[in-house]
Formats: C-alpha cells, sequence, structure tokens
C-alpha cells in the first residue's frame, strides 16, 4: 500500500486554517457575487423583455391583420385572434389600467403573469397600437409599444414619465435594452430599438 502524505507539524499545532485566511475566502465571495449578481438580475430580466417583446409583437400583428380583414383597426382583444391566453381587465369594477395606460373600449386591456397590454386607438390617422408595460418589479410601467402609424410603426421601447415609474430616465430602455431616445409623448418617453 502506498502511504499517502502527512503534513508534519510540530507538537501542539493542528493543522487547519488561520483566523485571516478564512477572512481572505469570505471577503473573496464578498467581491465576487457583488460582481456576479447585477449581471444575473440583468440577464433574466432581459429574459422576461424577450416574453414580454413576443407578446406585444403577437397583439400588434393580430390587430393589423384584423385591419386587413375588416378595414378599420380593433377596439377590443376579443375582435383578435390570438395564440395566447390574457386575462380580462374588469375596468368597470375599479381595476384601473396600470401606470395610466390609456384605454379606449371596455375590453382594450388584458393582462398576464406581472404585466399588462393595452390597445390604444389612435385618433389622429385612426390607427391602433399595443402597448405592455410591467406591472410589477423593478421596472414596473417600463415595457414596449408595437403598431400605429406615428413612427413609422415601429417596434419601440417605453419608458412612463408621467410619476409612475420608480427607475431613473433611461434606465430601462437605454441602458437595459439598448434603445437610442427618440420621442417624448403622453407622459411617455420613446426609444428605438436596434
Amino acid at each position: 500500500m502506498s502511504k499517502i502524505y502527512q503534513k508534519t507539524l510540530p507538537a501542539g499545532k493542528n493543522a487547519g486554517f488561520t483566523l485571516i485566511e478564512l477572512l481572505v475566502v469570505v471577503l473573496i465571495i464578498g467581491i465576487l457575487a457583488a460582481v456576479a449578481l447585477p449581471q444575473y438580475e440583468k440577464a433574466v430580466w432581459k429574459s422576461r423583455n424577450a416574453q414580454l417583446k413576443t407578446a406585444v409583437k403577437s397583439v400588434a400583428q393580430a390587430m393589423q391583420t384584423y385591419y386587413m380583414a375588416n378595414g378599420e383597426y380593433p377596439s377590443s382583444f376579443d375582435q383578435l385572434d390570438l395564440d395566447f391566453q390574457l386575462d380580462s381587465v374588469n375596468v368597470s369594477a375599479g381595476n384601473e389600467p396600470i401606470c395610466a395606460l390609456a384605454v379606449t373600449a371596455a375590453d382594450s386591456i388584458r393582462k398576464g403573469k406581472n404585466f399588462q397590454i393595452v390597445i390604444n386607438q389612435i385618433t389622429q390617422d385612426s390607427s391602433s397600437s399595443a402597448v405592455a408595460v410591467w406591472t410589477e418589479g423593478k421596472y414596473k410601467c417600463n415595457g414596449f409599444r408595437a403598431g400605429g402609424s406615428t413612427d413609422d410603426g415601429e417596434f419601440a421601447c417605453v419608458e412612463a414619465r408621467n410619476g409612475t415609474s420608480t427607475i431613473a430616465e433611461g434606465e430601462f430602455c437605454r441602458g437595459l435594452e439598448k434603445g437610442q431616445e427618440s420621442s417624448l409623448g403622453d407622459g411617455w418617453q420613446r426609444y428605438s430599438l436596434p
């Protein structure tokens, strides 16, 4: 049998870690955690945003399909052919849309897990857009907009500037989504996305 290496110590000494060595290890772990945690949180929100983008794009695409078939934009979700389920929000029962989103019809707002989507009628050009915002979390009242003829119907990131957002200007759209500031309207800052 082979002999396992054993450290020989003078009499009275125990093999182990000193307090300084343990403190250095704890300090290194703390520094690594301080660097990694914000990056992890950012990655989680980017993943959530990808799901919200998909939802708002699907609603906008269904609105465009409705327009091509009927010659006018829909005023409610009941008129749309969607592949996913959103829950109704009963506005008459005091469940107002979050973040001061404008609602034009009783069924033009729906909610998913942690977000709301609103169909907005744009009267000046007879078009319609879909706006989706987070209803909770760090980026509450920030989200995405698709459709409408303003800004050529582009897909945009939006931040609430009507007193409902809890983050600094640009933190969501510019910082997280790498958007370029494009316009401000009705208490919302719009950012074009790459």
